[in-house]
């Protein structure tokens, strides 16, 4: 056997970029193995072993989330224009959101566009609470003193005290949005 031919067997090194790019561009990872003549495990340990590979990978299946945002696209347009069925093309729209989402969560996924559209009650929690503790407590001294309690059960009872105030404060927070 000639000595060009026996290299030419031997499975290729990985490439990096060039298996992120086809990651982007949709091809699966068993896809990219099998061109290098190696399995779907082993590039994935390569892929997730060093951080670096490891951010670049997950950046390329951001990127592959796009190409299905892309993808949903053309369904609409398909479906606008009378190409594809309205029904076929709302499972096509669904599957591809679905997989988008998951690829790209910080930009597609329907949960987390939600949870940026839903202001959190929590400010007001927190503005109730400053309201409420403030002048209540000089910061150089204790949380319980000797002018404000006497022994342990004062000291609990100006706990309740307080913290009934600030329950208080957080229901009408609450009530007035």
């Amino acid at each position: 056997m000639p000595k060009e031919l026996a290299i030419e067997r031997l499975p290729k090194r990985w490439d990096l970029e060039e298996v992120c790019n086809r990651i982007a561009a949709g091809e699966s990872l068993a896809q990219i193995a099998q061109s290098y003549a190696k399995s779907k495990q082993a590039l994935w340990k390569f892929l997730n072993t060093d951080e670096s590979r490891r951010k670049r990978y997950l950046e390329s299946l951001e990127a592959r989330g796009i190409l299905h945002l892309e993808a949903i696209e053309r369904i609409a347009r398909d479906v606008e224009t009378g190409e594809l069925d309205a029904r076929a093309g709302a499972v096509a729209f669904q599957a591809r959101s679905w997989v988008a989402g998951r690829l790209n969560p910080k930009m597609l996924s329907e949960k987390w566009r939600a949870q940026l559209e839903v202001p959190s009650p929590s400010f007001a929690f927190l503005a109730a609470i400053k309201e409420t503790s403030e002048g209540q407590m000089d910061p150089t001294q204790s949380p319980v003193d000797d002018t404000h309690a006497q022994n342990s059960d004062d000291a609990n009872q100006v706990i309740k005290n307080n913290a009934a105030d600030t329950c208080d404060a957080i229901t009408r927070s609450i009530d007035a949005e």
